[in-house]
C-alpha cells in the first residue's frame, strides 16, 4: 500500500515515477542549432572505384571546405 501512496504523490522532487526525478536532464533549449553551414570544393582523388576494388582494401581520398554561414558559434559533423 505505501508503494501505491508513494505512486499517487507529485512533488517538486518527486514524479508519478518511483525512480525518477521531476527535474528535467536538460534545459529548455539545449542542444538546438542555429548556425548554418556550406560545404564547398568537394573533391574526390579517383573518378571511380569499384566495390570489389573497396572489398579488396582499395580506397579513396575525400576532401572539402567547410564553412560556417552565420553569424553564430556551430560545431558540424560531417556525414559521408
Amino acid at each position: 500500500m505505501e508503494i501505491i501512496k508513494k505512486l499517487l504523490i507529485s512533488t517538486q522532487d518527486e514524479t508519478n515515477y518511483i525512480d525518477m526525478s521531476a527535474k528535467p536532464l536538460y534545459s529548455f533549449g539545449f542542444d538546438l542549432s542555429y548556425p548554418t553551414f556550406s560545404y564547398n570544393v568537394f573533391k574526390l582523388n579517383k573518378n571511380s572505384l569499384t566495390v570489389e576494388e573497396l572489398n579488396k582494401g582499395k580506397r579513396f581520398e575525400v576532401s572539402l571546405t567547410l564553412e560556417n554561414t552565420s553569424g553564430y558559434t556551430g560545431k558540424e559533423v560531417m556525414q559521408l
